[in-house]
């Protein structure tokens, strides 16, 4: 879709298997941001075990960041705010011969919201519901 490589600002994770390989998920990650496009279609996050009780920890006490690490390519921090709110850092990386793309990008996400966005990456880890922010 043309499209979304337009829209400022956007970024979509989704969840997908390679069947008959590993029972381990990849993930493929799209960022948008300010006009620079990132597409990694092999991401393996570290720790998905133990994600799930970080989110619970994190919803419930907001006072330490979360790291989803998908290694030298994409990582995405959840940065707890002084308002009740957060800020999303996602990094990504593209090498691209003979030149590298190197994105750092913020989103920023109110505090009445944040319940309903760890849902989502909880959802996108475990059930494999597409994240867009």
């Amino acid at each position: 879709n043309k499209t979304w490589m337009y829209m400022k600002n956007k970024m979509t994770i989704k969840r997908e298997f390679y069947q008959d390989v590993t029972s381990t998920p990849h993930f493929i990650t799209q960022i948008n941001y300010e006009g620079c496009y990132i597409e990694h279609d092999d991401i393996y996050f570290d720790n998905l075990n133990n994600i799930d009780a970080e989110l619970d920890t994190f919803n419930k006490t907001r006072i330490k960041s979360i790291i989803i690490d998908g290694g030298q390519r994409f990582r995405l921090t959840i940065i707890p705010t002084n308002n009740g709110g957060i800020k999303l850092k996602c990094n990504s990386d593209k090498i691209n011969l003979p030149g590298k793309i190197s994105l750092e990008g913020f989103f920023s996400i109110d505090g009445e919201n944040v319940n309903e966005f760890i849902q989502k990456i909880k959802a996108l880890i475990k059930d494999g519901k597409e994240l867009n922010i």
